[in-house]
């Protein structure tokens, strides 16, 4: 079989706590020929100085690049620096300095894509959530056998949930930004842009195999507020959206009508996600009610006020669930 140079893309800001493990299982990874990045964007702690004191001991065979960053670019920024400008491989495996990859990861998820054909855009593994202190939790995997995502562009985007796995689990193409090039509008959740790229390409596939130990410390996993979650999840469907509408003019390969659906749908979020009047996120729901659930459009509708969006409905139905650690 023929084997590809394959790219480790690992970033990190700030994680001194952690990124000793991080680089440790990086540097672990069994497949070969790779190429590991690690990006540190202009840590203010020892994050940058335990990364290179641990590569200027490695010894093994794969090929290792540092890069920091003389100022913080914040998260799109530096994603698109790493991805356009200093990986290389074919395939890229994605990363943060404050989860872990088991070592196979690289090796399992290109034998996923070739078994493909290297069809896939996008790939989706399973993970293991872990405390900050490392204690295991739940395991999620995304299917319980290898197969391809049947959701379309639009068919998500017209819903206010989550994607279907998060980000720490994803690996792209090195088609995803080769096609549309930079994530321009989606700084904060570029791992949710790169899944509908590759909805639009290749498709989307998702792997039962347990490959990460997500830690619940970043950015996005820590619980806040409720009215902060509201706002997050507010400006954060604004920048898909907007960063989907821009894209939609690259999607050549789709038929007309169908880059019409997609731009319509992407407008209507827009709209929903408007950061400031509560009238023309109504008008959003309303937009979108025509191609929606009773479900979805409840959904979205608790994005029309902070208030409506801050109810801890699943608490309310009992839909939520005690995690469970070791």
């Amino acid at each position: 079989m023929d084997r590809p140079l394959i790219s480790f893309a690992l970033f990190c800001y700030n994680q001194e706590e952690f990124i000793e493990e991080a680089v440790r299982a990086a540097l672990a990874q069994t497949y070969s020929p790779l190429q590991i990045v690690i990006s540190d964007d202009g840590s203010k702690d020892r994050t940058f100085e335990i990364v290179k004191a641990i590569v200027s001991d490695y010894q093994g065979p794969h090929e290792v690049l540092l890069n920091r960053n003389e100022r913080n670019l914040g998260i799109g920024p530096h994603v698109n620096k790493v991805m356009t400008e200093l990986v290389k491989g074919e395939l890229i495996i994605t990363a943060a300095g404050d989860d872990i990859s088991v070592p196979e990861r690289t090796e399992t998820v290109f034998r996923a894509w070739a078994a493909t054909g290297r069809r896939a855009d996008s790939i989706l593994n399973g993970y293991q959530k872990m405390t900050i202190e490392g204690k295991l939790c739940d395991v999620k995997t995304p299917t319980s056998q290898m197969r391809f995502w049947n959701e379309t562009i639009t068919s998500h985007c017209k819903k206010n949930v989550p994607m279907i796995m998060p980000g720490c689990t994803q690996s792209c193409s090195a088609n995803v930004f080769g096609r549309f090039g930079k994530i321009l509008y989606a700084q904060h959740i570029e791992d949710d842009t790169i899944t509908l790229r590759a909805l639009s390409m290749g498709g989307v596939l998702l792997i039962p195999d347990v490959l990460t130990k997500w830690r619940m410390a970043g950015a996005v996993s820590k619980a806040k507020a409720p009215e902060y979650m509201w706002e997050q999840d507010r400006t954060y469907r604004h920048e898909v959206a907007e960063q989907l509408l821009a894209d939609s003019r690259r999607m050549d390969n789709l038929p007309f009508w169908r880059r019409c659906f997609i731009r319509h749908v992407a407008r209507a979020n827009m709209l929903l996600a408007h950061p400031q009047s509560m009238f023309i996120r109504l008008m959003g729901v309303l937009l979108l009610s025509f191609l929606c659930s009773p479900t979805a459009t409840f959904h979205n509708f608790k994005l029309v006020h902070r208030k409506i969006g801050a109810i801890q409905w699943r608490m309310i139905l009992g839909l939520t669930k005690r995690e469970r650690c070791a």
